[in-house]
């Protein structure tokens, strides 16, 4: 699809922190999601991406409070469509730990079962049991030493399921340098 390829082109300005003026981008990201509504990868990487210019590049106070909105209003949208999905609830879990009040939230001084983040990542596992990914993200939210285990299994054990990741542009890349700061970090 042609949106993954305009994607991947945004996606690799990421980390560069230049200024860039992102309201071209932010206009292709909204179309996309008007053209594809039930399009869950769509959704998905259009949420790593706006988040991620949120929270990591350079864009003006008017950029800033555009993408903020399209932020949480594509997370309410896509999530009332998407809560029984295990990969929307692995990626969007995962994400939710990162400036939650981006996506309208006030988690962060709830205990860690009562944030949305843990919620999902643990209905994605519950509803696979047998995915390591969800597993690992799952333990890996309740600091478990085991999840230290998986994920030396998933970066020398389970090239599927990096292979898999890799197929996610963006999200799939953090999601492996979330796995990867576990390993080295546990």
């Amino acid at each position: 699809m042609k949106w993954k390829d305009d994607f991947d082109k945004i996606e690799q300005t990421f980390g560069h922190h230049k200024k860039k003026n992102w309201n071209e981008d932010l206009k292709l990201v909204r179309d996309y999601l008007i053209d594809f509504p039930m399009d869950i990868a769509l959704h998905i990487r259009s949420l790593y991406l706006l988040h991620n210019i949120l929270v990591e590049e350079i864009c003006s106070d008017d950029e800033h409070d555009a993408i903020a909105k399209l932020l949480k209003e594509t997370f309410t949208n896509s999530t009332v469509k998407f809560s029984n999905n295990p990969e929307y609830l692995f990626f969007i879990g995962k994400l939710l730990y990162v400036s939650e009040w981006y996506f309208g939230l006030g988690d962060d001084e709830k205990p860690i079962e009562e944030r949305l983040a843990f919620q999902m990542q643990k209905k994605a596992f519950e509803k696979e049991p047998d995915n390591l990914l969800y597993e690992w993200s799952f333990l890996f939210s309740k600091n478990e030493k085991y999840a230290y285990d998986l994920s030396k299994t998933i970066l020398h054990n389970s090239s599927e399921e990096l292979k898999w990741l890799r197929t996610w542009g963006f999200p799939g890349k953090y999601m492996i340098d979330s796995i990867i700061y576990c390993f080295k970090n546990s």
